[in-house]
């Protein structure tokens, strides 16, 4: 507190109250008056500031379901294409010593968090495979979420896989989350991976390294 600020606007009491809801402090709401305040004047004071303390609260729930729903309507819309893409989807079937190992080290890796590359020709099933890691994991709960890296130009590419913000290029009439942070928790299953760029590969896996899809989610790379 200023003495001279005090003196110069006739201070003659203060009273402040903490802002707080159930056990956590949110802030002090204080009041200067040039004149004395009586037992009334803390009561009322009192009786403000419990109100504001629920009042923000409330406020920033309010802000967090907000988030949380555009969240949810964004990974909405990403499964919905995914589903609309794909027209041939089943179960994995067969009874080979070659499809019996395939499944074995499916469960092996299923549980754990580590990266996950898939070799092998166009129309092997590599997607096939990735989703049964998916579906046997702690993540089954959380999106599978599918990129054709051959199919994402160049220039929208970072835009694709870490988002943007309304108007950071020409038809970007809204905010965008990218689909590193939509696959957060869950699969991000990267096909064609070597089909990303040059130019964007060491940023894409600085970024993928200091996600949090590589603490709580997994990313089947299939190429």
């Amino acid at each position: 507190m200023r003495p001279e600020w005090v003196k110069r606007e006739a201070i003659r009491s203060f009273a402040g109250h903490p802002l707080k809801f159930r056990k956590e402090v949110l802030g002090v709401l204080g009041v200067f008056s040039r004149a004395q305040l009586t037992e009334n004047d803390f009561s009322w004071l009192r009786t403000f500031a419990d109100s504001a303390a629920v009042a923000i609260t409330n406020a920033r729930r309010f802000e967090e379901i907000d988030r949380l729903r555009a969240k949810l309507e964004l990974e909405n819309e990403y499964l919905q294409a995914e589903i609309r893409e794909i027209f041939d989807f089943g179960e994995i079937v067969g009874r080979s010593s070659a499809l019996k190992k395939a499944l074995h080290q499916i469960q092996l890796v299923a549980g754990t968090n580590s990266t996950v590359l898939i070799l092998g020709e166009s129309g092997t099933g590599k997607e096939l495979i990735a989703r049964a890691v998916h579906e046997r994991s702690p993540r089954k709960q959380r999106p599978f979420i599918k990129v054709n890296c051959a199919a994402v130009p160049d220039k929208l590419f970072e835009s694709e896989f870490f988002g943007h913000v309304k108007g950071a290029f020409t038809g970007a009439d809204k905010d965008r989350v990218g689909r590193v942070e939509v696959a957060d928790g869950g699969t991000l299953f990267l096909d064609e991976i070597a089909e990303i760029p040059v130019g964007l590969k060491p940023n894409f896996s600085r970024c993928c390294r200091n996600s949090s899809l590589n603490e709580s989610g997994k990313t089947a790379r299939a190429k």
